[in-house]
């Protein structure tokens, strides 16, 4: 058991210093997402996605940068905590949290019932 541990860290510290992965499996869907619910959605097409920047290298702003071209996408900058605090209340749809690598991931909220909003964590 011990083996397959050690591997499976292995294999997630290899993950997360690809950063083309990294964008390929976290950012992209959500931008592809946010791109074909934008174009079927037929009603309001301006959308608030918060942003909060605690990585602060020039990655993530490229990744704020992409958001902010999307047509239809306005973004909200902001804490983590705020960001949770918007989403609850619905000014915003999601949150994209730019962290640095090697920080412990966390919940953004404990959500209590399923219809509770929750953070997308973009790494």
């Amino acid at each position: 058991m011990n083996a397959l541990l050690l591997l499976t860290v292995a294999n997630i510290k290899s993950f997360t210093r690809d950063r083309a992965a990294l964008f390929w499996t976290l950012a992209f869907p959500l931008i592809f997402v946010i791109l074909f619910g934008s174009i079927f959605s037929g009603g309001n097409n301006q959308r608030s996605i918060g942003f909060a920047d605690l990585d602060a290298t020039p990655a993530s702003a490229q990744l704020a940068s992409a958001f902010k071209a999307i047509d239809g996408v306005k973004l909200v900058d902001g804490s983590e905590a705020d960001l949770v605090a918007m989403m609850k209340k619905g000014e915003v749809i999601t949150s994209a949290i730019a962290c640095q690598i090697g920080t412990a991931a966390r919940p953004a909220t404990q959500a209590s019932t399923p219809s509770a909003a929750s953070a997308t964590r973009a790494r």
